[in-house]
């Protein structure tokens, strides 16, 4: 379960809260936005919102319920990607390392923007996402899975790459994972794992869906 960060990094008038790999945390924003921090991720914000804005800055993964505040729009930064809401829940998949940025909604309403153009609003059950360097590489569809699922133990994936897939899976379990094969890499599946069962069962399914093998060896798992 996730537990309350206590401790604080204040930079320029930012607070920030960050997990390690294998960590989850519940943070609560001056404005009374609840946030539930996934593995190796931080967020940034002030001690105190503007009355005109409030603005927070993610690198990871978070899902967010926001405050509702009339006229003083809630706007999540990761990047070149920005997600302004004004009261609604809905996660945000903004890792560094990878070639997108996935926001998928829960309730409510977001407006998602590239360099400040807007590229997508979307609605419940619905997600987006959107290329870190191109505002052109744009997808929007149906949200297969629950936004939230990874709170409640669910590692969920949809036409994700196996190389998006490892990244996550090594920070939710704090291990190294290798491929031999790096055309395996590329590779897009659609499936969803329990935490809880562990990372080489995970492992084992991704290699059935694959054709691969899995070897252990030194603490690192390789599929080759």
């Amino acid at each position: 379960k996730p537990v309350v960060e206590t401790k604080v990094l204040a930079t320029n008038e930012l607070t920030r809260k960050s997990t390690e790999r294998s960590e989850y945390k519940y943070v609560l924003l001056p404005d009374s936005t609840q946030v539930w921090l996934n593995a190796a991720s931080h967020l940034d914000f002030p001690q105190q919102f503007r009355n005109d804005k409030r603005v927070v800055v993610l690198s990871g993964e978070a899902y967010f319920d926001v405050k509702h505040a009339d006229k003083i729009p809630f706007i999540i930064q990761t990047g070149k990607v920005s997600t302004t809401v004004l009261g609604t829940a809905f996660n945000i998949k903004a890792y560094p390392g990878r070639k997108d940025v996935i926001v998928s909604v829960s309730r409510g309403k977001v407006k998602v923007n590239f360099d400040e153009q807007e590229v997508a609003t979307l609605t419940k059950g619905q997600r987006v996402k959107v290329s870190h360097t191109d505002m052109k590489q744009v997808e929007k569809k149906p949200a297969l899975n629950e936004p939230s699922s990874w709170q409640q133990g669910h590692l969920a994936y949809d036409d994700e790459t196996i190389e998006d897939i490892i990244a996550d899976l090594e920070r939710v379990y704090d291990v190294r994972i290798n491929i031999t094969n790096q055309l395996v890499y590329l590779m897009r599946i659609s499936t969803t794992f329990e935490r809880e069962k562990g990372v080489e069962q995970a492992l084992q399914v991704l290699c059935k869906l694959t054709e691969t093998a899995l070897k252990q060896a030194d603490g690192q798992y390789t599929i080759q």
